[in-house]
This record gives structure tokens, C-alpha cells and sequence, in this order.
């Protein structure tokens, strides 16, 4: 899927000025931005509900096709904030969305079984709706994207309303699904968080345009402030001694439960600074548990993008 100069304006106000970016076959691409940054809008031209925009959008290499033949064949949309009829079984459920989706009852039958499987709902088929926790439900609505087997899938805040549990099984749901099954994921969100760990690439959008596009990786590289270490030594072992003397360590503190933190200088080489510093612990007789290198998390980098902020 790629998006090429893509810009639409809503009379006065220009909701996208020239979005750009592609996303790799069975890749899942994180879209963050802020409420207003113009996601919603992106979103709907991607599934037809906004054809007044400049720019082209190529599906596998082709113009894309808003037929009934066409990208709505191979897209699943999770829509935000959309109920069921909760008296419903979920297998009714999937059996009415089956035929707005244009499958033939026999090939809903055949599909219900593999995608309940595939989001881990397969033991509650005959439950009614009502039954189910919000994170199942969740899944439920993911199943139902799922149900024509389409190649790409579309997901608007999907995890919305979910507890911290819930959270994490969506997203190992999403990755099974990228995985097992090939499909390319459209993630959007405004909370990066919902993102960690999940995606392959990340494009983070501000005021209708595209200010970064990278791997996560590429995102804590780029951003990163300082180099911090963090000590966790073990009970009764003595402490780094003298470490704030060495011309590399910026500053040294202790926090209330023992951990030793060293900023270190910027412009320093780190693996010869890592290197001193595990030196010295081992030649003070210093017993560690753990020793960790603190990088930023995404949503320290996604705060210094939005707020335009570069260290």
C-alpha cells in the first residue's frame, strides 16, 4: 500500500498537505498523532468514504479501486466505537456481518471456526454478546474484520475502553494475525503506548502532515537524550565508589531503593564507557543483579516529535 502526496481540505482548513508514506506486505504500520492530526481523515479516504482528495494511492502497484470488485473485496475495517446487538450469540453475530460482507452462508460457516481461532475466542461461539468482557468484545469486532479473509486490515483506536490485560491479548492477537496469516495492518492511535512492541514501522503525524517515518528502533537512536545507567546491586555488596570523578559519568544518584542511576556525557563512546564501568564494578569487588542501559521509551521520542522538541 502506498500513499503519494495525498492532501484534502475541508473549505478553509487543509486536513492533510501532503501525506506520504507506504506500508510493506504483511507488515503492521503504527499511525500516531494527536486528536485533530487528521488520522480520522486518512482513514476515510482509505476506506472510501472520502473520494475529494489529491494525490494517488496505489494497492499492490495498482490505482486503488473503490468497486465492489475492488479494495473492499481485500479490506477489513475495526471501526472506533461500534456495538453489537448484545442478545446476540457470537456466532450469530459473525453470521450477519458474514452476509453484509457478501460470503455465502457456507463459507461463513467455514470461516467462523478459523478466525475465532485466530483471536482466541474460539470456546465462547455460543455465548450471547452480553456475556463477554469489553476485551472480548474487542476481539470480537476484530473477528469480524477478519471474517472475508481480507489482505489488508484497517484498525481505528482499537483498543479503546480496554484494561491494561486486555491491551496486551490485542495486541499479541494483531501480531498473530500479521504473522501466521500475511496480512498488512493499518494501526492508527493517538497513544503511542498501544504501539510498543507491536510494529513494524512507525509514521507519526502532526497538523495533516507526515514528520517522521522509521522503525522503532530508528525513533530511540534518533531521539535519544543521554545515555543513562542503571545499577541494581545485591544486598550488602558495597556501592560504585568514586564513579562521579570519571570524566565520562554527568551526574550520579541513588533512588530509594538502592538503584545506582549514571548519566552519562554526550559525545562519549559508549560501548568504552559501558566497558570502564563494568571494569570498575568487577575491581571493587562490587555483586550486581542487574545492569541496564536506559533508553527512551517510545513516548519520550513521540513527546520531543509533537512538541518539536530534538535532543
Amino acid at each position: 500500500m502506498k500513499f503519494q502526496n495525498i492532501e484534502k481540505s475541508y473549505k478553509d482548513t487543509k486536513a492533510l498537505k501532503g501525506v506520504s508514506f507506504e506500508i510493506k506486505k504483511g507488515e503492521i504500520f503504527g499511525y500516531i498523532g494527536p486528536n485533530g492530526a487528521g488520522k480520522t481523515t486518512t482513514i476515510k479516504i482509505l476506506i472510501g468514504l472520502i473520494r475529494d482528495y489529491t494525490g494517488s494511492i496505489l494497492i499492490n502497484g495498482e490505482p486503488l479501486d473503490y468497486g465492489s470488485n475492488g479494495f473492499h473485496k481485500i479490506l477489513g475495517y475495526l471501526p472506533q466505537d461500534v456495538g453489537f446487538q448484545e442478545w446476540r450469540t457470537v456466532d450469530h453475530a459473525l453470521m450477519t456481518f458474514g452476509r453484509l460482507s457478501g460470503l455465502h452462508k457456507e463459507e461463513i460457516k467455514a470461516r467462523i471456526p478459523k478466525v475465532l481461532d485466530l483471536v482466541t475466542l474460539e470456546n465462547v461461539r455460543n455465548k450471547n454478546i452480553r456475556k463477554l468482557s469489553g476485551g472480548m468484545q474487542q476481539k470480537l469486532l476484530f473477528a469480524q474484520a477478519l471474517l472475508h479473509d481480507p489482505e489488508f486490515l484497517v484498525l481505528d483506536e482499537p483498543m479503546t475502553g480496554l484494561d491494561p490485560l486486555a491491551r496486551y491479548h490485542m495486541k499479541t492477537v494483531f501480531q498473530r494475525v500479521a504473522k501466521e496469516s500475511g496480512k498488512t495492518i493499518f494501526f492508527s492511535t493517538h497513544i503511542l503506548s498501544d504501539l510498543e512492541g507491536v510494529c513494524n514501522t512507525l509514521g507519526v503525524l502532526n497538523n495533516g502532515q507526515i514528520i517522521k517515518i522509521g522503525t522503532p528502533k530508528d525513533f530511540r537512536e534518533e531521539y535519544r537524550t543521554r545515555d543513562i545507567v542503571e545499577i541494581v546491586y545485591s544486598n550488602g555488596t558495597p556501592k560504585l565508589a568514586d564513579v562521579g570523578a570519571m570524566e565520562m559519568v554527568e551526574e550520579v544518584s541513588m533512588a530509594e531503593d538502592g538503584t545506582q542511576r549514571i548519566v552519562l556525557k554526550r559525545g562519549n563512546d559508549l560501548d568504552a564507557s559501558l566497558a570502564r564501568l563494568m571494569a570498575s564494578l568487577v575491581g571493587q569487588g562490587c555483586r550486581v543483579r542487574n545492569f541496564n542501559l536506559v533508553r527512551p521509551s517510545l513516548d519520550d521520542v513521540y513527546l520531543q516529535l509533537i512538541g518539536g522538541r530534538k535532543a
